[in-house]
Formats: structure tokens, C-alpha cells, sequence
């Protein structure tokens, strides 16, 4: 081989290793700066921040969710009012993102672990091209206790700025917004931050 064909062929290589092994999924592909200013914390006027902050407990902010309907897969439509009195989990995926696959069995650990009676967990597809069998035929490959729906055009996308998939987000028993993850997160760390926040 040439040296310039085993140079295309490592690329290739570290391309398809590095998309299987990353830990997130850029959602769009606008281009983003070293800069942290999308990490401010001025207001909109709804009171709610214009980037809500990651990886934190949001309780002094006091962020009540909308309460959104989404689409589901094999119930009726799910509400965030749903899940009142108990502690609500979304996960924005897609079937096709490596990183949402990775992080399933730990999404399957958190559910055994705090069980139906204390959490709810939904996950939402924000991929077009993923069909109501597909996300059926997902649930069953990865032995997903949870419903499954849609979060394609939900607003729910542009009130906490979604950029990368997999997305957590953490919904307390009231409706107040507690924490949003972007990528993936294991088991020891996603289940210490529910315990610390009461579930």
C-alpha cells in the first residue's frame, strides 16, 4: 500500500472507532467556538435563562417545565403532568447514535435500581427517520423497561437548547427542571446525582 492510501485508511479507521467509543453526539451541526459565553445566566423574559446550565442541580433557578405532550410509540400521548409525584427522566436519543446506544445499560441499571413507583423514564427520538417499528424493534434489542415516543418540532427543543445526543434531562416530582446531562453517563455518577437530588 501507498502511504498515502494507509493514511485514508487510519482515518477511516479513527472515525468509525472514535463514533462508537465517544461519549455524545453533536445534534446540529453548527459550527462552535473555545468560548463558554453559551454558558451565561441572563433571563429571558419568562424568567427561564437563555442557556440553561449542565451538569448541575437547577433548583435555584426554578424552572417550571412547560407541560409538553409528546407522541408515543405504543400509549397515549405522554404529558409532563404524567409524572407528577414521581421523578421524571427524558432522554433525547436517536436508534442510529452510537453514544445513546452505549448508554442504554445504564439507563436499564438507574430503572432497576429506583423502580417504577419512585421514577418514570421516557426516552424521545429527535431523528426523523426513525418509525414507530424501528424504536419498537431498539426497545426490544436493548430490553427497555420505558415507552418511547417522539420529540421531533417539540418546543422542548429550543426551551433547553438541545446540541448533542444522547440528552438527560431531570424532572422532579413538582415540574421543576434539576438537572441537564448532555452525552453519556455511567451508572456510579447518573445514580449518586439522584440520590443527592431526593429521588
Amino acid at each position: 500500500m501507498e502511504t498515502r492510501q494507509i493514511l485514508v485508511v487510519v482515518l477511516v479507521l479513527g472515525i468509525v472507532v472514535g463514533g462508537v467509543v465517544g461519549t455524545s453526539v453533536v445534534l446540529n451541526s453548527q459550527p462552535t467556538t473555545t468560548t463558554t459565553t453559551t454558558e451565561s445566566t441572563t433571563t429571558t423574559t419568562d424568567g427561564v435563562p437563555d442557556f440553561i446550565p449542565r451538569d448541575q442541580d437547577l433548583a435555584s433557578y426554578n424552572i417550571s417545565v412547560p407541560d409538553w405532550e409528546f407522541l408515543m410509540v405504543d400509549v397515549d400521548n405522554f404529558s409532563i403532568s404524567d409524572a407528577y409525584g414521581k421523578f421524571l427522566i427524558l432522554e433525547f436519543f436517536a436508534t442510529w447514535c452510537p453514544a445513546c446506544e452505549y448508554q442504554n445499560a445504564d439507563n436499564v441499571k438507574i430503572f432497576n435500581e429506583f423502580g417504577s413507583d419512585r421514577l418514570c423514564f421516557v426516552q424521545l427520538s429527535t431523528a426523523l427517520g426513525d418509525t414507530e417499528q424501528m424504536l419498537r424493534d431498539y426497545k426490544d434489542e436493548y430490553g427497555l423497561l420505558w415507552d418511547m415516543g417522539y420529540a421531533i418540532d417539540s418546543p422542548a427543543d429550543d426551551f433547553l437548547k438541545l446540541r448533542y445526543l444522547p440528552t438527560l434531562v431531570l424532572i422532579d416530582q413538582t415540574g421543576t427542571l434539576r438537572w441537564i446531562r448532555e452525552g453519556t453517563w455511567r451508572f456510579v455518577e447518573f445514580n449518586a446525582t439522584l440520590v443527592e437530588l431526593g429521588v
